[in-house]
């Protein structure tokens, strides 16, 4: 039997996060189904480029159009669930509209939520998202 294909050792996930706010400045953020938090947004596919990549996860999975996507804020190094290295890069987006819609064959965004600089901080994030709270100062 052959071995599964496995990324080789250099090899980086890219994910593209939005950072989505409500007109009173807090920060959009998904919990999944085991009520720890991330930011949304997921993996930029090799045959698309970054604005395709950030519309089509920002519909995946947040069933939301997007309007405007701005230059990268900043980057954060982190593992990603499955254990490859990943690399996340944040840009604000803004929305035409927001009405979170659920994707039932979804179990990693369960609900949405706006939160405050100082609930950012509390909040208990996925392993794989944790070092995101590090930028709390340039979100």
């Amino acid at each position: 039997m052959d071995k599964p294909f496995w990324p080789p050792e250099n090899y980086y996930r890219v994910a593209l996060k939005p950072l989505i706010f409500d007109e009173e400045g807090r920060l959009l953020l998904c919990q999944d189904a085991e009520g720890t938090w991330s930011m949304p947004g997921g993996g930029w596919d090799h045959d698309e480029d970054y604005e395709s990549g950030m519309r089509r996860e920002v519909t995946e999975e947040l069933g939301a159009k997007v309007a405007t996507i701005g230059p990268i804020a900043f980057f954060y190094r982190c593992t990603a669930r499955h254990g490859q290295p990943k690399i996340s890069l944040a840009l604000p987006v803004t929305l035409q509209d927001f009405n979170f819609v659920m994707n039932p064959d979804d179990d990693e965004v369960v609900g949405v939520r706006f939160v405050t600089k100082q609930e950012f901080l509390e909040l208990r994030f996925q392993d794989s998202e944790a070092p995101v709270q590090k930028y709390a100062d340039q979100i």
